[in-house]
């Protein structure tokens, strides 16, 4: 039996929270052994992160490789900051980003729904894009600045730790 089936029947047993696991830690080791400079690797991680915050509409990926391949930065690690905007975490930053944005702008939820039974829809309608794109922008921005300063700091510890790990080249012994 070869080496891949073996592997597809042991995943296939795997509950969906082990394959989940499995599939972000190969993605993690993926952004850790990029050939990038941690500069190039955390930019391209930040700036997939903000992309994948900010509302894309689906093109996320695409912007961040885009991005990625104008500005000559990590392609790999711009497309997996962009993947932190999925089906699971969405709801989640959409809440926070109408939190926030309700706070920055006071802009009161009450507020909203008196505007709505009186027929102002379209008024109502502003009011929530421009809060929640003003608290969208606050934390797409926070985020990607701290997941350039997590990626920098993980991309250059695993590259000194490979560096300590490589065997050193011994000393030519014809030179005397």
């Amino acid at each position: 039996m070869t080496q891949t089936k073996k592997k597809r029947r042991r995943l296939k047993g795997a509950t969906l929270w082990q394959r989940i696991r499995r599939w972000l830690r190969l993605q993690y080791l993926r952004f850790l052994r990029s050939d990038a400079s941690p500069h190039k690797a955390a930019v391209g991680l930040a700036v997939g992160v903000f992309i994948g915050i900010f509302p894309t509409f689906g093109l996320g990926a695409l912007l961040a490789v885009g991005l990625a391949f104008l500005f000559r930065f990590s392609k790999v690690s711009s497309v997996l900051g962009s993947a932190i905007m999925n089906p699971v975490t969405s709801p989640f930053f959409w809440g926070l980003s109408f939190t926030l944005g309700s706070w920055l702008t006071g802009v009161k939820v009450g507020g909203l729904t008196e505007m709505l039974d009186e027929g102002k829809i379209w008024s109502a309608a502003g009011e929530v894009i421009w809060t929640y794109l003003a608290g969208n922008t606050i934390l797409a921005v926070g985020l990607a600045l701290l997941f350039y300063l997590l990626g920098f700091k993980a991309v250059e510890a695993y590259q000194k730790g490979r560096q300590l790990r490589s065997p050193r080249s011994l000393p030519d012994p014809s030179a005397k």
